[in-house]
Formats: C-alpha cells, sequence, structure tokens
C-alpha cells in the first residue's frame, strides 16, 4: 500500500476487548526504514501505542550503509534472532540500551582454527569470550585438545551451563558434568577469556554474546510474583503487572547493557564477521522520526536508540529506535508516519487520506494481542525536557575502555500522573513516557546470575490516591487560617550566557585541556573567575546532556566542533592523516602516546571521532579522503 510515496511496513494494530469500540493505527515509513507496533496496557485504564523503526546495514570497514536488502528469515526454532529485534517480537520499551551478537565466530579466511578470542567493542561495552573447538574435560581432570573448526556457533547450547543454572540449555560442568562410560565429560565451546586451562571440578560461569530467553532465571526473576503465571507470547493480553522489574524487556546479558547506545558509535568486531577477521565501522544513518496524526492532529514521537543487533553469519547490523504513544478513548483510526530525516508537522496532509485497506504484516513473528487505547498525560512541548528522566551519561568521556556502572536501586518504571479532563484530540496524541534509563546493574564476577533488584512499584503512579473528603465542605463557619508565606532564598546572580555562549565555552575547555597549568592566565584572559567559569561549563553541558537525552545532536556537534577548532587554533590543523592515525592507535591500545606525539589532550579522541565522522556523512571526498587515510595507516603500522 502507498501513500505519497510511503509504504505501510508494519501490522496495522486492530484491538477489541469488551468495549465494542475499535483502535486502528497505522505505520507508514518513507525511505529504507521499517517499523512495527505493539499496543499494550500499562494499567486497566491506560493504553500505550509502541512504534519500534529499525535499519538494517551492510557491515563494512570504516563505514557500514543503510542497506535495503530484506531482513534474512528465520533458520530454525534454535535460531536466536527469534528473540531479538527487528526478527522477533516488539519489546514495549527498554530500560537500558543493549547489543546482540546472534550467528557464528569465525576463523580468518576461513582456515580452520583450535581456539580463537571473539570480541565484541561499541561504546562502553567491551567484552572477548574464548571460542575452542569441540573438546572433552580428560578422567584426570584436565581440559584435552580441541578439534579445529571454521566457524563456532555463538548458541548458548556452547556455554558452560545446564540445568538450575543461569543457562538452563548450556553444558554441565563442575560437580555437575556428565562423563561419558570413558570418564570424559564434554567441554563447552565458548568460556571465560580467563578459562583456557580450565579443570574439570572447577566450575564455570556461562559466556556469550546472545539473548536471554524470557523464561531463563537472569529475566524471569525479574517478574517476581507474577513468574509463575507469565506468558511472554500473550502478557499484552493483560494490562502490565503491578511489581514487575521492567528491567525484563532487555535480553541482552548484563555486561551488554549501556544507558549511552545512540546508533553512532564506533564498532569493533573481532572474529565476528564472515570476512573481515578484525572490522572497525561506523553505521552510517539518519535517526529516524515519526509523526502520529490522528482527526487533524499532529504530535511528534520521541524515537530512542536502544539495540543494536550483529548478526554475524549475514554480515548486517540492526538498529532499533523506539517510541510510544498514549493512545485515547474511545479510540480512533491514525496514521504514524516514520522516516528518514526532519519531519515537519503540517507537511504531511495527504498521508491522513482514508487508509481503504489493510496491509499484511512485513514481520510474520509479530501475533497480534487485543487491547484498547488510554486516557493519556497532556503531550508535552517537543522540546520540553521531563525533569523525572535522568540525565544520560557523560558526553565528554573516550569511551574506550569497558566501563562497569555501579549498582542503584530502581526508581518508578512508568510515572504517570493523574490529569484533569482534556481534549481528545489532544490526548489522542499525548507521548507516553517510557521507563527512566537507569543506571545498570553491576554484573557480578564472570556474569553469574544476579539478585533481584529492590520492590520498585512500578505503576504506583498511574493509580490515582484515595482522596480525603473535604471537611471544609460541610463546615459552614470554617476557622480562619493565617496565610504564610514562604522565605524565598537570596537568589543567585544569573550567569553570563550571553557574553559565553556554549561554542565560546568548548574553546576554552579545549584550552584548558590542552594547557592545564595556565588555567589562571587563561581565565584571566577572558574575564572569568574559575567558580563562574565552573558553573557556565556545567551549564552547557547539562544543556548538552537534555538535548542528547531528547534524541538530539545539534548542541553536542556544535560543542565539538569548537572545541576541535580551538585545539587546531592552539597546534595547528588536524588532517585526515592525523586522523587516522589515531583510530589506528586506538585499537591497538596506544591511543594516549598518540595523542600526546601530535600535541592533542587527553579526551580529545571522542570529540575527534564524532566531527570526522560528521564531516563525512556531510561531505563524500571527506569520507574518501578519511578511507585512503586509513588504509595508508594501517598499512604503515
Amino acid at each position: 500500500m502507498h501513500v505519497d510515496g510511503a509504504h505501510v511496513c508494519a501490522t496495522s494494530i486492530t484491538s477489541a476487548t469488551s468495549v465494542t469500540s475499535v483502535t486502528s493505527m497505522h505505520v507508514v515509513c518513507q525511505g529504507q526504514i521499517r517499523a512495527s507496533s505493539l499496543e499494550w496496557r500499562p494499567t486497566p485504564d491506560a493504553w500505550v501505542l509502541t512504534i519500534a523503526c529499525h535499519a538494517l546495514f551492510e557491515l563494512a570497514p570504516f563505514e557500514s550503509p543503510v542497506t535495503s536488502l530484506p531482513v534474512a528469515l528465520l533458520e530454525d526454532e534454535g535460531d536466536e534472532r527469534r528473540f531479538v529485534e527487528p526478527w522477533g517480537p516488539v519489546a514495549p520499551f527498554k530500560r537500558w540500551g543493549e547489543v546482540i551478537v546472534v550467528g557464528h565466530a569465525h576463523a580468518p579466511e576461513g582456515i580452520p582454527v583450535r581456539s580463537l578470542v571473539a570480541r565484541l567493542a561499541v561504546g562502553d561495552i567491551d567484552k572477548s569470550i574464548l571460542v575452542r573447538g569441540d573438546a572433552c574435560f580428560e578422567r584426570d581432570g584436565s581440559l584435552g585438545e580441541p578439534a579445529p573448526f571454521a566457524r563456532m556457533p555463538l548458541r548458548w547450547e556452547r556455554a558452560a551451563g545446564g540445568p538450575h543454572t543461569s543457562n538452563p540449555i548450556g553444558v554441565p560442568t563442575g560437580n555437575g558434568a556428565l562423563p561419558d562410560r570413558w570418564g570424559r565429560a564434554r567441554a563447552p565451546n565458548l568460556l571465560p577469556v580467563a578459562s583456557s586451562t580450565a579443570m574439570r571440578h572447577g566450575h564455570l560461569w556461562p559466556s556469550g554474546f546472545g539473548p536471554l530467553r524470557p523464561e531463563w532465571p537472569d529475566r524471569s526473576q525479574r517478574l517476581r510474583r507474577h513468574a509463575a503465571g507469565w506468558d511472554h507470547a500473550r502478557w499484552t493480553a493483560q494490562p502490565l503487572p503491578d511489581g514487575i522489574d521492567t528491567g525484563y524487556f532487555n535480553v541482552a546479558p548484563l555486561d551488554q547493557v549501556t544507558n549511552d547506545l545512540t546508533g553512532t558509535e564506533q564498532l569493533v568486531l573481532e572474529h565476528l564477521h564472515p570476512r573481515f577477521p578484525r572490522l572497525t565501522t561506523c553505521l552510517r544513518a539518519p535517526a529516524p522520526h515519526a509523526i502520529a496524526m490522528t482527526n487533524g492532529a499532529e504530535q511528534r514521537v520521541l524515537l530512542r536508540c536502544d539495540t543494536l543487533v550483529i548478526d554475524a553469519d549475514h554480515g548486517v547490523a540492526a538498529l532499533v529506535w523506539r517510541g510510544q504513544l498514549m493512545l485515547d478513548r474511545p479510540p480512533r483510526e491514525g496514521v504514524v508516519l516514520v522516516a528518514e530525516g526532519e519531519l515537519a508537522p503540517s507537511l504531511t496532509g495527504t498521508v491522513m487520506a482514508p487508509l481503504s485497506s489493510r496491509p499484511s504484516a512485513v514481520l510474520p513473528f509479530l501475533q497480534a494481542a487485543a487491547q484498547l487505547a488510554p486516557e493519556p498525560p497532556a503531550a508535552a512541548a517537543p522540546d520540553a525536557v521531563d525533569p523525572r528522566l535522568p540525565p544520560p551519561p557523560p558526553v565528554e568521556e573516550d569511551a574506550s575502555q569497558t566501563l562497569v556502572p555501579a549498582v542503584v536501586l530502581a526508581r518508578p518504571a512508568l510515572p504517570f500522573h493523574a490529569l484533569p479532563p482534556e481534549d481528545a484530540h489532544a490526548r489522542s496524541l499525548a507521548p507516553y513516557e517510557p521507563p527512566p534509563e537507569e543506571e545498570p546493574p553491576t554484573p557480578p564476577a564472570l556474569v553469574a546470575p544476579p539478585a533481584p533488584l529492590a520492590p520498585m512499584g512500578v505503576l504506583e503512579l498511574v493509580r490515582p490516591a484515595a482522596t480525603a473528603p473535604d471537611a471544609a465542605a460541610h463546615d459552614p463557619h470554617p476557622a480562619a487560617v493565617p496565610e504564610r508565606r514562604p522565605v524565598e532564598p537570596p537568589s543567585e546572580p544569573p550567569l553570563p550566557l550571553g557574553a559565553y555562549p556554549l561554542e565560546r565555552c568548548a574553546a576554552i575547555a579545549a584550552r584548558l585541556a590542552k594547557r592545564p597549568g595556565a588555567l589562571d592566565d587563561i581565565l584571566a584572559a577572558e574575564a572569568l573567575s574559575p567558580e563562574t567559569w565552573e558553573a557556565l561549563h556545567a551549564h552547557w553541558l547539562d544543556a548538552i546532556r537534555a538535548d542528547v537525552g531528547r534524541g538530539k545532536r545539534r548542541l553536542l556537534s556544535s560543542y565539538d566542533a569548537a572545541y576541535i577548532a580551538a585545539l587546531e587554533a592552539e597546534r595547528g590543523t588536524i588532517t585526515a592523516s592525523d586522523y587516522a592515525r589515531l583510530v589506528i592507535a586506538a585499537e591497538r591500545g596506544s591511543d594516549a602516546q598518540a595523542l600526546a606525539e601530535l600535541g592533542l589532550p587527553d579526551g580529545a579522541l571522542l570529540r575527534l571521532r564524532r566531527v570526522w565522522l560528521e564531516r563525512s556523512v556531510k561531505d563524500p571526498a571527506v569520507a574518501q579522503e578519511v578511507r585512503a587515510a586509513m588504509r595508508k595507516a594501517a598499512e604503515a603500522s
């Protein structure tokens, strides 16, 4: 079905319950973005439509373009892609961003090896797994010589585990090992890197890159008291239960979740591509934008990148962006338009033409369940910052090493507030507020099964509290209550933001980073006290975090560009050859030395990467220059 050059690429969600009215929201896509949707209820009297957009990328060195190839079909029941989007069912939301790898580990050039180390590095995630050929623990307890292999499945059946462990389908080890009649016991193929000399009686922890199944302990324990009656395939038939830990909808192991997934990070894969033993690349695509339209009203849908899936067999990656809309009651027919790049409201009028036919699902693995639509909160201004959402992580650190966040107690996951009635047209397009992106729990040593988090009270705020009767309404002579006026604290003088815009502060920060010993001189030249400088810089960094939290990067791009320009003013132009040298050095762990040799401060590499990536996207000639410099630097090193 085509509508003004667009195509419907997701199931038209039609739901009916005891209420006779029906909801029909069509998701229409333009360009190479595809989408699907899910309708569900956070509480008995609220309805939400989740829109999950995805793009496929053909993995290639340096830059990976979007591909229009169709999603590869599932191979069998054991194919782990059926547990992840875009192959599997749509999640209503994800508390954390996550990265998942499915498929096989590959020996270089297809030449069989006895073992290799597979590595995944993206953003603050850096994880390696030892992959060994088929082997057995001998009778004396030692690990025998592994058989050569050209590729090895990364499925959890090949990792340690077994019944009553966090990996129920894995290979039993330690006291649970099952010896054959010769006293030999099968050894796992996927091991922690430190387990190359593992002994038979030592307990091995599950190691894998793939998705955790819904019924496994690490996920099912997050359902708490609802675990016994939970049906993952039909959970949308009922309101989301109260009291569950919404981290349940994340499917990756804990050491593969992050709060800072944008889809623009550098991606490093080792032995996880059928053609490239080591692949360093960036995914090149503009983030999608969405507008919901019904009954003449329009509302932007905030989409956040929360899932990256690497298909190591087909050499592709999938990025998933997700957004939510509150639906009104009675339900109405409408359209959600998804496109690459910006969508201007009121420029999509003909898309609102009546949709006379119902398209078939592009993703046949989804099964629609019956729901209705909600009484939503009022729609916020598109650029408003919700103070209840925690700020995203700092944007200025180089994510060149694994960062393990601390455990924090989970906050309420779905913070609704009771609101007065409002216009039905506005209600039908009110944005649903997804759960806060809290810090993911720290994975225990070697990814042991985590203990349940503290009770969250997931949906307490969505249920209106009982109000006490108004005694004053029944008292004809209420006592006079003297008015109390709060004492206001003295206000601090406003920051001189007009004189010190973001770009000027970025330049000051760059000079301070390059010459830390000259702080007094630099601030004196800028007519700033240390206290005012700290407040100004903190203000602009907070503004950047808020902008990134809304899915935008304008302020971050402006800060990076001004920061790099100031460094170039201090030490000279940073060429494509300089950038390529730094990238190659970072891959080999010697970026600090390379930065020092080029006269650049620590922490500049991440900003350089973003600046050069943006230049490459905007100018094909720059992209070609960078590729040539990268090849030359790789050959010279």
